[in-house]
């Protein structure tokens, strides 16, 4: 079973951000998802800092998310990536560090059921993000629907999720393991 928990950001106010941290420390994975163009936040590096620290998380469980992907050139991505993989690399797997679009892998899911070019772009943000993209697959002579779908980067972020689905049973044994040793350590010294 796999279940995604959208919580409020790093500056929740409000006694939020403990509710935050609850279900951050009873999870299986942690997807941190960041603005592309505010990965230098120092704010941000510190959140994840201190979840890794409460929850004594691997690497193998974390992800950073960078969003907005195609409101950017491929060269402003492979530059914000490769920045987040400096800040982040101590902390997160490079492999786990990806950019997406979730409004362009939106608007595939328009198109395969069925709807236009024409009725997409009447939303502002939707035609914002598709300028260009018709043109582009014309000239590069490929489909639409599979140029968008490529440029929303979710392929890829779909494979990590899988990847880590199928390493999930042994992370948690690792989990309990290390639990049970730490619980039989503690017995042993108050004994």
């Amino acid at each position: 079973e796999l279940r995604f928990v959208d919580t409020p950001g790093v500056n929740a106010l409000g006694g939020v951000q403990d509710v935050t941290y609850g279900y951050l420390n009873s999870s299986n994975a942690v997807l941190f998802v960041q603005d592309i163009k505010g990965i230098e936040k120092q704010s941000f590096r510190t959140f994840v800092e201190k979840q890794i620290a409460l929850s004594s998380r691997t690497r193998e469980s974390l992800f950073l998310v960078l969003t907005h992907a195609g409101s950017a050139s491929d060269d402003t991505v492979d530059l914000q990536i490769d920045t987040a993989i400096d800040l982040y690399s101590d902390l997160i797997s490079e492999e786990k560090i990806i950019a997406v679009d979730s409004l362009l892998k939106i608007i595939y899911g328009e198109l395969s059921d069925g709807l236009s070019i024409k009725q997409i772009k009447k939303e502002k943000p939707k035609s914002q993000v598709l300028a260009g993209y018709p043109e582009k697959a014309e000239s590069e002579d490929t489909d639409l629907e599979a140029l968008i779908l490529e440029e929303s980067r979710f392929k890829i972020l779909e494979e990590a999720i899988d990847e880590l689905a199928t390493k999930a049973p042994k992370l948690q044994l690792n989990e309990i393991i290390k639990a049970v040793k730490q619980g039989y350590l503690k017995q042993e010294s108050i004994y």
